[in-house]
């Protein structure tokens, strides 16, 4: 379940592997001397060590070794572990041009002090390849980068520029909402009735509550029952309902979800509970769903996966 949980996140994103995963890191500020450059940060912390083997693997410590100015998000050896990678040698399961991809989009060209990241909660900042990051800070020294969270707070000042330690593997959104649900096998179901009402037509960004193929079949959703439905009536008006109910007109990111009542695409809301998972309620589900699945980040942009569907 966890590996076709995390097989979602990163193969729909970049399409470069069938090994996935996320999570994990610890939460304590890191204050350096200046005087250190960003890859002597990074080879003092035994806890990026993969990340570091992916630096060297790319040729991409020429930036940490550089003259700068570069700010470096820098995922944990628990942020790789999440994702299969559990040592350097384990780096080689990636395709060698999708790795250059994915550390690329943790490096921004200008060094940016914790307080010049942006409030957001999605406001952009450009990655050194041209990828678009969504930043988000809080007053009360949070800060999180599509999602992830920024775990050295205040983050550590270097020669060339600043170093924030995160705790997942930032992958770049290379696909849009419909072609993510594509790679993924497991959710092609939703995909089938989200394109059979339209709902994948609705303006951009969404953020879409996205589910498993195995509770579409136990609503009585399968891909026979899906197609048979005809484009107008009430079995039709009831599938469109339901798809737009997933499906909200923002970006928003795990940590931005705010608890109480949000609205969806089909006009009503459901319920948002926080907290150490993120919890989404339909009107008439008894009980919420778990977030089993989060930021997902797409170019139309973030999906969710749940583990129920929501009824309005």
């Amino acid at each position: 379940m966890k590996l076709m949980k995390y097989k979602f996140m990163l193969t729909c994103c970049l399409a470069i592997c069938s090994v996935v995963m996320f999570t994990g890191c610890d939460d304590k500020a890191d204050v350096a001397p200046v005087g250190d450059n960003i890859d002597k940060l990074i080879s003092a912390n035994t806890d990026l060590s993969i990340f570091q083997a992916a630096l060297v693997k790319t040729r991409l410590d020429q930036f940490t070794k550089g003259g700068g100015p570069f700010t470096i998000f820098a995922p944990t050896n628990a942020a790789f572990n999440a994702i299969g990678i559990n040592s350097a040698t384990d780096l080689a399961l990636l395709d060698s041009n999708a790795l250059v991809q994915l550390i690329t989009y943790h490096i921004q060209s200008v060094s940016r002090s914790f307080t010049e990241i942006p409030l957001g909660p999605n406001a952009t900042m450009s990655t050194i390849g041209g990828g678009v990051q969504y930043g988000a800070r809080y007053t009360d020294g949070r800060a999180y980068i599509n999602g992830a969270r920024i775990t050295n707070s205040g983050g550590t000042a270097a020669s060339n520029g600043f170093l924030y330690i995160v705790d997942r593997v930032l992958v770049p959104g290379t696909l849009s909402a419909s072609a993510a649900l594509t790679a993924s096998g497991n959710y092609k179901l939703m995909l089938q009735a989200m394109a059979k009402t339209a709902v994948s037509n609705t303006t951009n960004p969404l953020t879409i509550f996205a589910v498993p193929n195995s509770v579409m079949i136990a609503a009585g959703y399968d891909s026979t029952t899906i197609a048979n439905i005809g484009t107008t009536g009430v079995p039709f008006t009831t599938l469109k309902a339901i798809m737009q109910y997933h499906t909200v007109a923002q970006r928003i990111f795990s940590p931005n979800f705010k608890a109480g009542a949000l609205k969806t695409v089909q006009g009503t809301n459901v319920t948002i509970t926080t907290g150490t998972t993120v919890m989404v309620k339909g009107t008439n589900n008894p009980a919420p769903f778990s977030i089993v699945v989060p930021d997902v980040i797409t170019t139309t942009g973030v999906i969710h996966g749940i583990n129920g569907l929501l009824k309005p």
